[in-house]
């Protein structure tokens, strides 16, 4: 955590987040050292994945009750606006 602040980050972004739907510890370590991170509030965390990924958040409901809503980001709707609303959430949430 003291690296990402020494870094100056503001966001931390995990991608393929439905990799972490495993049951194995390697996953559970992931997702606690997640919730130590969220539960710090050092940098607001942003989850992208597939839908797949949903069946780690409803399965791991201290990880969830960490969390904003799922925000969906359509095909064919233009970037800068996805990105744009995406960033007002987060902005809201932290």
């Amino acid at each position: 955590m003291q690296y990402l602040q020494r870094r100056g980050i503001e966001l931390l972004i995990i991608d393929e987040v439905q990799h972490l739907n495993g049951r194995s510890s390697a996953s559970s370590d992931v997702t606690d050292a997640l919730k130590s991170f969220l539960d710090a509030g050092v940098v607001p965390i942003v989850f992208l994945g597939t839908d797949e990924g949903k069946d780690l958040f409803e399965r791991n409901l201290q990880l969830n009750g960490r969390l904003l809503a799922p925000f969906n980001i359509r095909h064919g709707r233009p970037l800068r606006k996805t990105y744009s609303r995406a960033l007002v959430i987060v902005r809201k949430g932290h």
